[in-house]
């Protein structure tokens, strides 16, 4: 257990918000925390999500959220406030085109302080090859904690 922290699901309306989703409910069944849900589309909010939101509320405590315009911001105030233990968000679509723009994904794992979990296919891992990223090297109490939380969460 986690102890009462919760895990942000970012929705974009992109198509893998539904895989993000699936995999925000594993994580909160294995670690029984809350989940928030954080909405930075295009399209009007939950949009197309509404059956799979009202699934999750059956489960679990969601919080529901709109951003306020910056993602990072948005982020960075919410884990202030609540300290997630987890963000999850389904993959950019920009993953898969050459561009000099740098997409949202990456700059949540840069500027992220927590582990970022980014979802590209609905299967689940257990069993297969995860890359975690953590910094080994690290003597500071705060990034030994992240790095230990990253590696608890990758074998879940």
């Amino acid at each position: 257990m986690l102890s009462d922290e919760k895990i942000l699901v970012v929705l974009d309306g992109g198509s893998h918000c539904r895989e993000a989703l699936a995999r925000a409910r594993m994580l909160a069944q294995h670690t029984q925390v809350e989940i928030e849900l954080l909405w930075f589309g295009k399209r009007p909010p939950w949009q197309g999500l509404e059956q799979d939101i009202e699934q999750l509320q059956q489960q679990f405590t969601v919080l529901t959220m709109v951003s306020s315009g910056e993602l990072l911001e948005d982020v960075n105030n919410s884990w202030k406030q609540r300290r997630f233990v987890l963000l999850i968000k389904g993959c950019d679509e920009q993953h898969r085109s050459l561009s000099l723009k740098t997409s949202v994904d990456w700059a949540l794992l840069r500027e992220t302080p927590c582990p970022v979990v980014l979802v590209k296919q609905a299967l689940p891992w257990e069993g297969k090859p995860v890359l975690a990223a953590i910094n080994p090297l690290s003597s500071k109490i705060h990034q030994v904690l992240h790095d230990q939380n990253v590696l608890r969460l990758a074998s879940y």
